[in-house]
């Protein structure tokens, strides 16, 4: 191996190493990295007179795939942008009108993402020419094969370390801020990880049956299966799992037809399968049956979480799902930019009142929304000549089935995921491709080396290009934005504007401007809270904002119905009852707390434990009249009443609730009544008595209170027959004083009476 060809293979297997090592490839400055990686991977070559005798449907697809994000970056005049995105632009010129910004006019509602993609898919294309011409021979592609399989041990080696270590910060040293991984690696998305995990173990197995190395790599790539399939389980990823699951069906599927129609007949191809790949097969499959049978329980339990109710659920991916097709409609030909997918869906997805999608979990529901119908086609097309020439070399033996089965996993998974977007598994996944989509080279000759030195000397400057504009402030993301700005205690304006300037879209620039100009007392601070609100209608902190402007402007019941939306949207309730119930009146504050069936327990126990009985009554009330029967809601009710002995609220508890609440509240809710000389709504408490089922005491209780309720309406006849039906019943001997005390008492009453 020359000099060059060491600096290139090196530089590219270092670019591979980065995209996963340096957090996934997800911060600018990793990909940053990997992009100058690839640079010194390719420089060695800008004089070669090699180049592809045809142009690779991989780089193509990948260069249609930035093409087309680059035109949405283009200026354009705002007549043509109404016309084509109607709804994004006339929120990004009325931002620009309140804030007296000027955004960047393009297709794009988020430039600074679309500009960092177009710098990823110009990485990707850097590591599709690397990795074609490495592809050219066998060796070549076993070395990309066994570099993505050895990184794959290497991080299930790791993820392992950080476990035993009860490690927090990845290496020691990075602290994720937007990920709780339940299983801390260099990707720190469980799904991600999953994925990734899935992908190394399938090249493994792959590799695992390559003949042409040294029986002790071939038994090392089987505990690589074992460890990079076992990481996959357990970081509870259901698409990861079954992404595992498929790719190792479709490594054995390949690799029996390669062996059944084989591409040329070989002598004793069929004892040599018996004797070398047969059970080397029979080795990595019973690997895999052997990871997911000793994680039975937790792979169970994971499919046991997909179920169809799961489809209806406002924080499940269906739901994102939906949400996206609102965006799709509104710029259904040309998309809403690459990368703008995070800026966009505040405003057409509910969940996003709770939690932050960044993406669309579904990397094909994403590509259409993102490109549009004209891209995702054009791009679709170019991908589908890719699939055509990689699936045209399923013949290609044990490195070809490691590589199709890889891609056939990731492409599974990427149904519920998003993770090649991320160089950590973009990167791996480009590699495989060329390894199956690879083409011969030619030689040039005179002029042409000259021009095909400028056009590699014009991709050198491209990824050059990239990695500054990742290291610059036109790639920055929404994220990293609102970490920016709530890292600090006092942000100016100028601040908040640069940052809406760059991101016209994002709620969050906007809603910090109103909490500045609020506090500011600035007149214009109702318009611009409004235009956060058209950009994120269920955000809490903004209709807490509202609430308390609508307070200070003397419409208190207008405040109560922020407050409701506020709380509806709330991930901490409690400080937002406090002030309800601090700044409110009773009649009030029972409107601001929301009557929803999913609040109704942690509100009715802030209200408790606030002893805001009043706020409490009343509300019941409401949640009553709107959910009647509601059990919650009676027994709560039946509660506060009989603790503060409010004959109105006991009332309403009678009217609204009838027989939904335990018989012991209703008797107990009788004895009050009969202490308040209510005896008519006393009896009618109880009865239905003759057909409880229950304890004797609690039916014993009922009859008494129904005898003593006729006794106190001065019906005597049918007390007396009460007390003997209670007499000859279910009465313990113990209480027949009291029947007879009773009895006595209405003789006495009657004796008093005038004579008829």
């Amino acid at each position: 191996m020359t000099l060059r060809e060491r600096v290139t293979l090196s530089a590219g297997v270092a670019a591979l190493c980065s995209a996963v090592f340096l957090v996934g490839g997800v911060l600018r400055w990793s990909q940053a990295i990997v992009a100058l990686l690839v640079v010194i991977a390719l420089l060695p070559q800008v004089k070669s007179r090699r180049v592809f005798a045809r142009v690779p449907p991989l780089v193509v697809a990948l260069g249609a795939a930035a093409l087309v994000s680059a035109i949405q970056l283009i200026p354009l005049p705002q007549a043509l942008l109404d016309i084509l995105q109607p709804i994004g632009n006339g929120l990004r010129e009325d931002g620009a009108a309140l804030m007296g910004t000027s955004p960047w006019p393009s297709l794009s509602l988020d430039p600074p993402g679309t500009l960092r993609a177009v710098a990823v898919l110009v990485i990707l294309i850097g590591v599709a020419v690397w990795a074609l011409r490495l592809s050219i021979s066998e060796k070549g592609r076993y070395r990309i094969l066994a570099t993505i399989a050895a990184i794959g041990g290497v991080t299930a080696a790791l993820v392992a370390l950080h476990a035993l270590a009860g490690a927090t910060r990845l290496y020691g040293l990075y602290e994720p801020t937007h990920a709780q991984p339940k299983l801390l690696g260099p990707l720190l998305n469980d799904n991600h990880l999953g994925g990734f995990m899935a992908i190394c173990a399938t090249v493994a197995g792959g590799l695992a049956m390559y003949p042409r190395q040294r029986s002790i790599l071939r038994a090392l790539w089987l505990l690589v299966v074992a460890a990079c399939g076992a990481t996959t389980v357990a970081g509870n990823s259901r698409g990861a799992t079954l992404a595992l699951v498929a790719g190792f069906l479709v490594l054995a599927g390949v690799r029996v037809g390669q062996r059944l129609f084989p591409e040329e007949a070989r002598p004793r191809s069929r004892s040599r399968a018996l004797t070398t790949s047969l059970p080397v097969v029979v080795v990595v499959v019973c690997t895999i049956i052997v990871i997911v049978y000793a994680s039975a329980g937790d792979v169970s339990h994971q499919l046991s979480r997909t179920s169809l109710d799961e489809v209806s659920q406002p924080n499940s991916k269906f739901a994102i799902w939906r949400s996206a097709e609102s965006l799709l409609s509104e710029a259904p030909w040309l998309g809403i930019g690459r990368g703008a997918f995070e800026s966009a869906i505040t405003r057409v997805h509910p969940a996003s009142a709770k939690a932050t999608f960044s993406h669309a979990e579904n990397e094909y529901v994403q590509a259409v929304v993102e490109w549009g119908v004209i891209g995702a086609i054009l791009i679709g097309l170019a991908m589908g000549w890719v699939a055509v020439r990689a699936l045209r070399r399923w013949r290609d033996g044990p490195l070809a089935a490691a590589a199709l089965a890889a891609l056939a996993a990731i492409a599974l998974q990427s149904i519920v995921d998003f993770g090649v977007q991320m160089l950590g598994l973009a990167v791996p996944v480009t590699a495989l491709l060329a390894t199956l989509t690879y083409g011969p080279m030619k030689e040039l000759e005179g002029k042409q080396v000259r021009i095909a030195a400028g056009v590699r000397i014009a991709q050198f400057a491209s990824l050059v290009l990239a990695a500054l504009l990742l290291l610059g402030s036109a790639t920055t993301s929404n994220a990293e934005d609102h970490e920016r700005l709530t890292a600090s205690e006092e942000v100016s304006l100028d601040e908040i504007r640069a940052t809406i300037e760059r991101h016209p879209l994002d709620y969050f620039g906007y809603a910090l401007a109103s909490q500045a100009m609020y506090r500011a007392g600035d007149p214009d601070t109702v318009r611009v809270l409004n235009h956060a609100l058209r950009l994120h209608p269920l955000l809490a902190g903004l209709h807490h904002l509202a609430a308390r402007m609508l307070l200070r402007g003397g419409k208190p019941e207008q405040a109560a119905v922020e407050f409701a939306a506020t709380l509806r949207a709330s991930t901490s309730p409690r400080p937002v009852v406090a002030e309800v119930i601090a700044r409110l009146t009773p009649e009030v504050a029972a409107t601001a707390i929301p009557t929803e069936i999913a609040t109704l327990d942690p509100m009715l126990r802030l209200l408790v434990e606030a002893k805001a009985f009043d706020i409490q009554t009343r509300w019941l009330k409401r949640v009553l009249d709107e959910h009647p029967g509601s059990t919650v809601a009676c027994t709560a009710l039946y509660g506060v009443a009989m603790q503060r002995e409010e004959l109105p609220a006991l009332l309403a508890a009678s009217q609204r609730c009838g027989d939904v609440v335990a018989r012991d509240r209703r008797v107990a809710l009788a004895r009050v009544l009969l202490q308040k000389q209510r005896f008519a709504e006393a009896a009618r408490e109880v009865r239905d008595v003759e057909s409880w089922t229950g304890t004797v005491n609690e039916k014993v209780n009922a009859w008494f209170v129904l005898c003593d309720a006729h006794i106190g309406m001065g019906e005597w006849e049918p007390a007396k027959r009460c007390l003997r039906r209670l007499d000859v019943g279910i009465l313990p001997a113990a209480r027949r004083s009291e029947v007879t005390a009773r009895l006595d008492k209405i003789e006495q009453a009657r004796a008093l009476l005038p004579p008829p």
